[in-house]
């Protein structure tokens, strides 16, 4: 008996929220592009779709429409609909309907389809003090009318599982569904590595740098490394430290305060800001340093550790569950409060002192 092509629907946000959701997007539609059992409809704006048409797509259908153009009148209508009725959405009920699809992945739960959820992360469980009230209420909701209506939820990490089953044990949702990791690999095409000398020249770059290219977020502990450049100063063990990533919405308080506290300290030599660059840019970086730093509190899964496991490079990550999980041969763990320590570990890694 001949199985029958499955269709799945995905709904790409015009706007990602982060960088890393949208890297995740492309390795997670690429790879499954590869299987021959489905066939994949991404719905969204002409503007987001532009971003998805360099992956040459064997199985994928990308769908531009007015219901997800931002400032279009049915975007409004479908959001106001999904405030009011949550799943009975009828824009959506009817789009899914006229493409014949028969699951719902990575999207709000849309009623009379199977539908299967992706949470990238439970941090404002976990770390409260990092959000308002109004937005943790906001992850509530969502996350509940998600689980409460889906057949399936996905993480990407056992850690994030933990969280997910301790969420679903606070709100009481007796509702069955499954609850699945699917660890994720980045897609990484080398031709896009940019040259190093031109890489270098457009960069400033030192023959040799320590990447960290964390947005700048609270829980991205960008301090640790402050603290820890100063000590390697005092020790005469000069290091470069790239860092990168736009400066949105409240990370632009918390940059301005980190470089506050940079220049305070006279360590601004040792540090340099490329600013919001692209994603091949990103890869470079990370395939030309000679040390990766991921200092993070807190992680879903960490896209840019995985594309330098990728790369083989040597990675000191911060010793956090999610990157238990994620290290490699190559990795060295951390106390992400102790700046010492983690000096120690730079020296060991260096080969030689920079000068």
């Amino acid at each position: 008996m001949v199985q029958k092509t499955k269709k799945i629907a995905f709904i790409v946000p015009e706007d990602f929220s982060w960088k890393g959701e949208e890297n995740y997007f492309k390795s997670l539609l690429s790879a499954i592009d590869n299987t021959t059992n489905y066939k994949i409809y991404l719905f969204s704006s002409k503007n987001c779709l532009k971003k998805f048409r360099n992956l040459k797509f064997k199985n994928t259908y990308l769908i531009d429409s007015n219901f997800f153009e931002k400032k279009n009148i049915f975007n409004l209508l479908r959001k106001i609909f999904n405030k009011l009725f949550k799943k009975f959405n009828p824009i959506l009920i009817i789009l899914f309907k006229f493409y014949k699809i028969d699951i719902i992945s990575h999207s709000i739960p849309v009623a009379f389809f199977k539908n299967i959820n992706w949470f990238p992360d439970f941090q404002h469980m976990i770390i409260k003090k990092n959000f308002s009230n109004k937005e943790i209420a906001r992850r509530d909701n969502l996350y509940e009318n998600y689980i409460r209506n889906s057949q399936s939820n996905v993480v990407s990490s056992k850690d994030s599982k933990k969280h997910l089953l301790k969420f679903i044990k606070q709100k009481k949702i007796d509702h069955y569904s499954k609850n699945n990791v699917l660890n994720f690999v980045p897609h990484v095409n080398f031709l896009n590595l940019r040259n190093k000398k031109d890489l270098f020249r457009q960069y400033n770059l030192k023959e040799k740098y320590i990447y960290i290219p964390n947005q700048f977020w609270k829980h991205k502990n960008h301090t640790i490394i402050v603290k820890t450049v100063e000590i390697l100063n005092k020790d005469n063990f000069f290091v470069d430290v790239i860092l990168s990533g736009p400066k949105v919405g409240e990370s632009k308080v918390y940059f301005k305060k980190l470089f506050q506290i940079i220049r305070a300290k006279k360590l601004s030599k040792n540090f340099s800001y490329v600013g919001e660059i692209p994603h091949s840019d990103v890869l470079s970086l990370i395939y030309y340093c000679d040390l990766f730093i991921n200092p993070s509190y807190f992680e879903g899964w960490s896209t840019t550790v995985e594309e330098a496991k990728i790369f083989k490079k040597k990675m000191l990550l911060s010793n956090i569950a999610v990157f238990r999980e994620q290290k490699d041969s190559n990795t060295k763990l951390f106390n992400p409060e102790d700046p010492i320590a983690l000096a120690n570990l730079i020296k060991k890694t260096f080969n030689k002192k920079k000068k």
